[in-house]
């Protein structure tokens, strides 16, 4: 129908042009009737499609409730269905949880028996395995058990009793290896009482049964089943330890005492005995060296060749020290020379001394540098001046005593034989001279020129003098002393002993002595300072000779190279542990003599020289391997682990006061076993505690050695940052604040000057520029008179003093001076001698005064003073105090420069900055103390 329009319309259209109007409207109507026919049919097929779709509309509604029927249906199936299976499957669960459970607990006894099993086999084979004197396995066997039972690995029921069998056995083993170990070694007596005779000491012996084939096997056998039971009876220590006791005191101990005795070591047919026998003659030094050697030699010999090394060290360790002191005691002590002209005939026990430590090193009972033996010998010089100065002493406190009217006459005509060269002779002055005579005597004295007239002097001056000639003629025979490291602390304490007291003698005895003494230009204390300087000069000496012993040491491992190649670790190894020794040897000298303070900065300035050495020479390394890095990591351990024991007194850890560089070695060592995160969190961009030891530089070489070239360690670089300059130090070894800078404008206004006019004095000073921009001059004029005015009765002084400080790294108005050590003053003065004063707000008493002399050179040059903190001595008003008071340096409160020493008249002095310093290698050394 719809095609039929479509021609019609197209028919139309195509003969539209060739229609005038009537055809156009007979085509219209023919459209028309056409339309209105179709419209008709339209309608019909509408109706008919209808009637069909309303049929289809009511079964679908039909179909829709039988379908909401039969999903509630399903959905009422469903849910009982699943309640019925939610109720197997619970009471399933439960079934298998419980069955699961019961698995368990078969599985556990299981277990519980196979480890029973395995115990009870390893009791009854360790049985066996004792009674076949296979000790290794048995104590192993029994270790393993009782592991096994401690581990929780049997039922907690048995275990009770199968600790008890096991220990039980255990004991049975350890009974089984001291017997014998026991009849290896047989003592006689076993036991000694500390008074013993010279007959009891006779029937002393050690008998060693080593003889039958198969015995040294036999003993290692039984050390080894002794180190095995280390964990559980620590055994084999508690052998070792017996032993040495057994050793110093049955035969090592009666060879130094007694020198009637006589060591005997004789080879019998079931193994050797070493004895004593009586002897009509004495030994002598050399001789008891010489037994000592043999009892040390067979004490190695009896251990198999595997345990020989660490036998014969832990044995030195036991016995060694004991024994130096009984030696330097009993023998060497009694052997020194009466005087200087022995000395050489003390050269020979001098080197069998060094021989016979020679001999223990090459036993391995010792390790290699100076023992208590050889420094006693070498401080013979010492010991001679020191029994010398004793009896000199007696003798000039006796000559002293000696009545003064006991008289002798002095002959004229004496001439001192030592200037004798320099004089004419007497007879050719009296009978005059030829012209050959006088010319052999020009430039000569008159032979009467030390002639002493003719008198009666006292007896005791005479001998006084004899004395003098004595002592200096002993003196041409000594050599300088202070080589040996105990002299060289001793003299350091000694001066700044006499130093001390002359300062207190210089304020005690000041208003009593007369005014000709007080005015003396030299004085009780410029001698202090005097002597104070010898003392830190003699210790400064020593340290700097110890340094370079240990830097010599240190040069046999100059890099860490391939540290984990065949034997260059063992190399490292060794030269730590010789310095660590050295070190630990030389903290014995120290330590017993220095002051607490002084002996840990003198040892830790040493320590500081290994630390140092470590690690720059890992810090150097361009690549490092996995197994390098495991090694250093090692070694650096070990460092850190055995530098405290170095000092005495059981310090559990040491810190940058003592060691200035063992923060790094701490830090380097936790650097080595840490990853790239961890290395960047430590640094912390810039702010971390790695920062604050290394430089940029230094840890950006060292993640580059210990990684490889990945992504994740250029991120890595790239948080470590190089900021501002660098510098190649390793370490700033100096430390210094500038509290007071007078070349900056208006820093005189900081302080206030004082005179003695506030008790009506005469005295005038000023503080000001000094008008070149160098700093400041304090000056004006000094007087003494005392004023009619008021109550003093003593006048004449001038000082400057600071206000107050506060900053942000001032607390409180106070100077915290607890990282620095003294205080630096450049200064140009005028030669007199001034005073520092220090104030501080926590004391006592309000008139507290910290002083310290300063004594300027004149001239037109400056200089820079140094003012240890050391040197400081507590005052109350002018009077130094008895007492020793530790010096603060936490809270500073006012610094002060005083000028008092009783010379009238001018005085100047320019100052250019006043500082803290701490400098931890020179001035640690010398203002260390």
């Amino acid at each position: 129908m719809a095609s039929g329009i479509g021609s019609l319309v197209s028919n139309i259209l195509q003969k539209s042009s060739a229609l005038d109007d009537n055809v156009i409207d007979d085509s219209l109507q023919k459209l028309e009737k056409k339309t209105i026919t179709l419209k008709g049919q339209i309608c019909e097929i509408i109706k008919a499609e209808y009637i069909n779709f309303d049929s289809y509309v009511d079964s679908t509604v039909n179909l829709e409730q039988k379908l909401t029927e039969l999903t509630a249906e399903y959905r009422r199936v469903s849910t009982r269905i699943e309640q019925e299976l939610k109720g197997r499957l619970l009471k399933s669960t439960d079934k298998r949880e419980e069955l699961k459970g019961r698995l368990q607990e078969i599985e556990t006894r299981i277990i519980s028996v196979e480890a029973l099993a395995s115990v009870y086999q390893d009791l009854e084979s360790s049985k066996a395995d004792i009674k076949a004197e296979k000790f290794v396995s048995a104590s192993q066997k029994l270790n393993g058990a009782l592991l096994k039972v401690e581990g929780g690995k049997c039922e907690a029921k048995v275990c009770r009793a199968l600790v008890q069998e096991l220990t039980k056995e255990l004991s049975s083993l350890n009974l089984r290896l001291q017997e014998e170990w026991n009849r290896a070694f047989m003592w006689t007596p076993r036991h000694v009482h500390d008074k013993t005779t010279v007959d009891a000491a006779c029937g002393f012996q050690l008998k060693v049964h080593l003889k039958p084939a198969g015995a040294i096997t036999h003993l290692n056998e039984v050390i080894i089943a002794m180190k095995i039971m280390d964990d559980t009876a620590k055994l084999w220590p508690k052998t070792v330890q017996s032993f040495g006791e057994r050793l110093l005191a049955i035969l090592l101990k009666p060879t130094v005492l007694y020198p009637e005795l006589r060591i005997v070591k004789s080879q019998q047919d079931n193994g050797t005995l070493v004895r004593f026998e009586g002897s009509n003659d004495a030994s002598d030094t050399i001789k008891m060296y010489k037994g000592l050697e043999t009892i040390f030699s067979v004490a190695r010999s009896v251990m198999p060749e595997d345990c020989r090394a660490e036998w014969a060290q832990e044995l030195g360790r036991l016995t060694f020290m004991e024994l130096s002191d009984l030696i330097i005691k009993h023998r060497l002590s009694t052997s020194i020379p009466k005087d200087a002209a022995q000395l050489d005939e003390y050269q020979t026990l001098i080197d069998r001394t060094a021989e016979f430590e020679k001999t223990l090193v090459t036993l391995g009972f010792i390790g290699e540098g100076c023992t208590p033996l050889s420094q006693y010998t070498n401080d013979v010089h010492i010991h001679v001046a020191a029994m010398k100065c004793q009896d000199l002493l007696t003798r000039a406190r006796s000559i002293l005593m000696k009545p003064i009217h006991d008289t002798v006459a002095v002959k004229p005509q004496e001439v001192l034989k030592a200037l004798a060269p320099l004089c004419i002779p007497i007879a050719t002055a009296m009978l005059g001279k030829d012209g050959e005579e006088e010319a052999n005597c020009k430039g000569m004295l008159d032979g009467l020129t030390f002639e002493f007239p003719l008198c009666q002097v006292s007896k005791s001056v005479v001998e006084f003098r004899d004395l003098l000639n004595q002592i200096l003629s002993d003196c041409t025979h000594c050599v300088d002393c202070r080589h040996t490291s105990r002299a060289a602390a001793v003299q350091h304490n000694n001066c700044m002993y006499l130093a001390h007291h002359l300062f207190a003698l210089g304020y005690q005895f000041y208003s009593r002595l007369p005014e000709q003494v007080n005015t003396l230009s030299t004085t009780f204390v410029d001698q202090a300072v005097a002597v104070r300087q010898l003392g830190q000069d003699c210790f400064t000496s020593e340290l700097k000779k110890q340094s370079a012993i240990i830097l010599d040491s240190l040069k046999a491992v100059p890099n860490f190279k391939d540290v984990s190649s065949p034997g260059k670790g063992e190399e490292v190894d060794k030269c730590a542990r010789h310095v660590v020794l050295h070190l630990t040897q030389l903290s014995r000298v120290y330590g017993e003599v220095l002051p607490t303070g002084i002996y840990h900065k003198s040892i830790g300035i040493l320590l500081n020289l290994l630390v140092t050495h470590v690690v720059n020479a890992i810090l150097a390394l361009e690549d490092i391997s996995s197994t390098d890095c495991t090694e250093l990591s090692r070694i650096v351990e070990w460092v850190v682990k055995s530098g405290p024991s170095v000092l005495l007194g059981g310090v559990e850890t040491l810190n940058t006061k003592i060691c200035p560089g063992w923060s790094r070695l701490e830090q380097l060592a936790t650097v080595l076993n840490c990853g790239l995160q961890d290395i960047v969190n430590a640094w912390d961009s810039g702010s971390g505690q790695l920062a604050k030891d290394f430089s940029a530089l230094e840890i950006r070489g060292l993640v580059k050695a210990l990684f490889q070239n990945t992504e994740r360690r250029a991120a890595a670089l790239a948080k470590i940052k190089v900021r501002g300059a660098t510098s190649n130090k390793v370490y700033d070894v100096t430390k210094e604040a500038v509290l007071w800078d007078f070349r900056k404008e208006g820093a005189a206004e900081q302080w206030d000057c004082i005179t003695d006019k506030d008790v009506h004095g005469f005295s005038q000073a000023s503080l000001e520029p000094n008008g070149k921009g160098t700093g400041v001059v304090f000056h004006g004029t000094l007087s003494t008179a005392i004023p009619q005015e008021g109550k003093a009765t003593h006048s004449g002084y001038c000082a400057i003093r600071s206000r107050p400080l506060k900053s942000s790294w001032f607390d409180a108005g106070t100077i915290d001076l607890s990282e620095y050590d003294e205080f630096e003053l450049k200064v140009r003065g005028d030669g007199r001698r001034f005073i520092a004063n220090l104030q501080y707000p926590g004391l006592a008493r309000k008139d507290d005064v910290w002083q310290c002399f300063v004594f300027t050179k004149g001239g037109p040059e400056w200089e820079a003073i140094r003012l240890p903190f050391s040197e400081f001595f507590l005052t109350h008003r002018g009077y130094m105090q008895d007492k020793p008071f530790s010096f603060p340096r936490s809270e500073m409160g006012t610094f002060g420069i005083l000028l008092a020493d009783r010379v009238c008249g001018p005085f100047r002095l320019e100052i250019q900055h006043i500082k803290a310093v701490r400098n931890l290698l020179t001035s640690s050394e010398s203002s260390i103390f």
